[in-house]
């Protein structure tokens, strides 16, 4: 029960600043936000279902949405990548070990077995950079690919700031995350959220908001909340209500 109350409170901590950030965009007008955002029976209902959903009206009429994955502790893991490893190895010892042999094979004698271990080294070296520069053999985390799957103008993922550098390998989930157009929001237990990636942002995309079963409640209170706007001056941290 506990993991499952910190999940939901990264999930509302980080609504509720995605939400303000929203609002204060020029061309927003007012934006709200939801938890547990179940998708129509008419969408694909494998894309599974984001712990929260931020929808804001725009000036021009349209509107904006953004979905958010968040984890706890205990389910941070599923964002880690797999494999790589031990390919990248596998394939460095192969190929270090055919070109030190050529190499011994060629100027045979001492210079030659001096040489070979020399090949051997270098090209063991220079092939685990690659591989770990171009991600060959990394699979990424199928998380990330449901949170890209998403409706949404933008997608992010919400995780707990003090576990993210003692639990994952970082900089992998920074580039997965950036190869998807996944942001990542760091919630700490106390404090202001970080913002660690930005989410690519797609306003090309459609009424998303649609797409979810309380989008039509969504749209409504936005509805709402900009009459009110128009008709009674609200502070700006009003623009945003949950």
């Amino acid at each position: 029960m506990k993991y499952t109350q910190r999940k939901k409170r990264v999930a509302r901590s980080a609504a509720q600043a995605l939400c303000e950030a929203l609002a204060a965009r020029e061309g927003v007008d007012v934006a709200v936000h939801s938890m547990e955002c179940w998708l129509r029976h008419s969408a694909d209902r494998s894309r599974g279902r984001p712990d929260a959903v931020v929808a804001a009206l725009m000036q021009d009429g349209n509107t904006y949405t953004i979905s958010i994955e968040a984890k706890s502790i205990r389910t941070l893991r599923a964002l880690e990548t797999a494999g790589g490893c031990v390919a990248d190895f596998a394939l460095a010892f192969a190929l270090g070990t055919v070109l030190a042999a050529t190499t011994w094979w060629v100027l045979g004698g001492f210079w030659g077995v001096a040489a070979a271990v020399v090949a051997f080294l270098g090209t063991a070296v220079l092939v685990v950079r690659v591989l770990d520069r171009f991600r060959l053999f990394v699979t990424r985390a199928p998380v990330i690919d449901q949170v890209a799957r998403y409706p949404g103008n933008e997608r992010w993922v919400a995780v707990p700031q003090d576990a993210v550098r003692r639990t994952l390998t970082f900089d992998e989930l920074r580039e997965d995350c950036r190869r998807a157009g996944v942001g990542i929001i760091g919630i700490p237990h106390r404090g202001a959220p970080v913002w660690h990636l930005d989410a690519a942002r797609n306003k090309d995309a459609g009424n998303k908001l649609m797409e979810y079963m309380r989008g039509d409640k969504l749209l409504k209170d936005l509805t709402d909340l900009a009459e009110r706007k128009r008709t009674k001056p609200i502070l700006p941290h009003e623009r945003c209500i949950s």
